[in-house]
């Protein structure tokens, strides 16, 4: 998949799916060893769980979140299990080297014994013996406590390589039986911190609807914006924003201990810091929403990446990187050809040439398109960065459009704002005139005072 592709597809909020692995969903903890990961079994060798999932769509998850590792530092390690079916929970989670997945990486302690504790894997309790392996896992009050657990982990007193944690988990439905619940695994690596340090690109913050320095080098307040540069994960990382980690149905600030600071200068030398809103995680990029920024603020900030925000000395930070901020700075969302506007109609690719996309056909007169963009600036209901537009909500600045140069008549342009269900991602639906094309007609909006970028263009036949 492209970076452009990533960056489009990352605004939707996905459920991520989890190949279902077998354990035992026991009230006093899984058995020991039981993660199904590195060579572990899953429980579908001892007869304790269903191998189907739950019927209906597969939306169950366990996710972990860790940070970087600092020697001999230590930080809380947070699991969540999310089942909408479920009402009881189990989990294990262990902590290994990656170059030798049998020997134990750090040291477990638990926060609250009542639901979560900590087992060697002899089966004795701390402290094990040697580079022996702990396990974490529920009690019995525990499995009532979820679905969500926390654990104190405390990174190894030296660089030892990148730590991975494996968990399982289950989600049951209190039945007493087996019948009916459902188990998910997964794997989160911790990198050594003094060596994995981001590093943003100088002049890379640009939008995320076109991931290129536009003309005019701006983004705009609440709008989304892509951030480039390395080490923001583990090799081949990704991570897009789900369901599970909305806070209070906003969007987070940070994922997997992963955030980002918006920096606004405040006088001749004071300053303040102010958490975006995260939408993906990679390697070599991340994707944000500007937050709400204090006044009509109009002027170049600050960016920069944080690692375990808040964690002490565990927290972890990149160069800074400036930009351009204004409240408008309109732009297109394109496909990947970074060329046609991402246009639907009849829920599929439209307004495109013809072998773009399967089912992709171009625009004739009279169709009602549909394009996306962001940077248009604030709605009628004052729709706040982080938060999801439950309905229509029109823009307050007047919207423009010329399709090949033709201005389109106000009754062309029959709703223009927030994307119901998304957030910081504006929404048009247009009504192409008769008479154009055929060709690969220029398509601009115009939002106070400003174009969207140049090059962008619309399939359109007769």
């Amino acid at each position: 998949m492209s970076t452009l592709d990533r960056v489009v597809w990352a605004i939707v909020i996905t459920a991520l799916f989890l190949t279902p692995v077998m354990l035992l969903a026991t009230a006093e903890g899984l058995p020991l060893a039981h993660t199904g990961a590195f060579g572990e079994q899953g429980c579908n060798q001892t007869q304790c769980h269903r191998p189907e999932p739950l019927p209906g769509p597969g939306n169950g998850r366990v996710q972990v979140e860790v940070g970087p590792y600092i020697p001999g530092q230590k930080q809380t390690v947070q699991i969540t299990i999310a089942d909408p079916t479920a009402s009881r929970w189990g989990f294990q989670l262990a902590a290994r080297q990656m170059s030798n997945p049998l020997v134990q990486a750090g040291t477990f302690s638990v926060q609250d014994s009542q639901f979560v504790r900590v087992r060697c894997a002899s089966g004795s309790a701390l402290p094990c013996n040697g580079s022996e392996l702990q396990y974490v896992t529920h009690t019995s009050v525990g499995t009532r406590g979820g679905p969500r657990y926390s654990v104190d982990w405390t990174a190894p007193s030296g660089d030892v390589g990148p730590v991975i944690f494996t968990a399982a988990a289950v989600g049951a439905d209190g039945d007493g039986s087996t019948n009916g619940d459902r188990s998910f695994t997964t794997t989160v690596t911790s990198l050594y911190a003094p060596t994995n340090q981001p590093v943003l690109t100088e002049g890379g913050i640009v939008t995320a609807a076109f991931p290129y320095r536009l003309p005019q080098g701006v983004v705009g307040h609440g709008s989304l914006i892509t951030i480039f540069g390395t080490k923001f994960g583990p090799p081949g990382y990704a991570r897009e924003v789900s369901q599970l980690d909305l806070v209070q149905s906003l969007l987070p600030t940070q994922l997997n201990r992963t955030g980002v600071d918006i920096i606004v200068p405040t006088g001749t030398s004071g300053e303040i810091r102010i958490p975006a809103y995260m939408l993906y995680v990679g390697e070599k990029q991340v994707n944000v929403q500007v937050p709400a920024i204090p006044g009509a603020f109009v002027g170049r900030l600050d960016a920069q990446v944080v690692f375990n925000r808040d964690q002490g000395v565990n927290e972890i930070r990149s160069n800074r990187v400036s930009v351009n901020v204004q409240p408008v700075a309109p732009a297109l969302f394109t496909f990947s050809d970074g060329r046609s506007a991402a246009a639907i109609l009849s829920a599929v690719p439209g307004g495109v040439p013809v072998g773009t996309f399967a089912g992709a056909r171009p625009a004739h007169g009279g169709d009602i398109i549909l394009l996306f963009g962001t940077g248009f600036g604030q709605t009628q209901r004052n729709l706040q960065p982080g938060d999801f537009a439950t309905g229509p909500d029109s823009l307050v600045t007047s919207l423009g459009v010329r399709i090949g140069g033709l201005a389109l008549a106000s009754g062309d342009i029959l709703y223009a704002g927030a994307a119901p269900g998304f957030a910081g991602l504006e929404q048009f639906n247009i009504r192409i005139p008769s008479g154009l094309g055929p060709a690969d007609l220029p398509i601009v909006l115009t939002a106070g005072g400003l174009e969207t970028q140049a090059g962008v263009t619309l399939r359109v036949e007769p």
